[in-house]
């Protein structure tokens, strides 16, 4: 059964030092991934916090492992607009923030079958695809969850330029922005964490 959004994100709102200073690494990290865009192709920027690609990436070969489906290309999702974050299981608050966001906008966009969203990991080592799975389940029952080996998902962070470390703590420092990819396989649109709810307004225009 899908969390309560409200319930579940006051359960996660912890303020200590720690999580801030996750947080401002999160933060640089997405930044630089607008930098890198900006450096590798021309980029229209929609609004602060939000890209367009001129030169949109064919990420269609992309293959991940899901636990039912066994390794599986982006281009079986072929037909359907692709809403896909990059995260951990033990990720502490962007992690879980953002799936809730994303179940709540999906809920509100009425559950669309042409529309599939779905979360792949940076931490292969520790989420297996049964892992992910279960994870993302528990936010919404249409929700994918893919692993892989460690050459797939290294091969998925460059195409979706992402960086991502883990730190010594076991945390996992990596961007969280949040990608469109359109009907034809094509990474079309970037939205930043604090722009989710212009994601939930642009729909129309994304679903097309």
């Amino acid at each position: 059964m899908a969390l309560k959004t409200s319930d579940a994100k006051r359960n996660l709102i912890v303020i200590s030092s720690g999580l801030t200073l996750l947080l401002l690494m999160a933060t640089i990290s997405s930044f630089m991934l607008f930098r890198n865009l900006q450096t590798r192709q021309s980029t229209a920027v929609v609004g602060a916090g939000v890209i367009q690609l001129d030169n949109p990436v064919n990420v269609q070969d992309i293959v991940l492992t899901h636990i039912n489906k066994g390794e599986t290309a982006l281009q079986a999702f072929r037909g359907k607009t692709i809403i896909a974050f990059f995260g951990y299981t033990n990720c502490p608050d962007i992690c879980p923030i953002t799936l809730l966001d994303l179940a709540e906008i999906y809920q509100e966009w009425g559950e669309p079958e042409d529309v599939q969203i779905m979360m792949i990991t940076v931490d292969a080592e520790r989420d297996t695809p049964e892992v992910m799975q279960t994870y993302v389940e528990n936010f919404h029952p249409s929700f994918l969850g893919f692993s892989g080996t460690d050459s797939q998902i290294i091969n998925a962070t460059k195409q979706f330029f992402v960086g991502f470390a883990k730190q010594p703590s076991g945390l996992m420092l990596h961007t969280d922005s949040i990608f469109v990819i359109d009907k034809e396989g094509l990474l079309q649109r970037l939205y930043a964490q604090d722009k989710i709810e212009q994601l939930a307004t642009d729909f129309k225009h994304l679903s097309n």
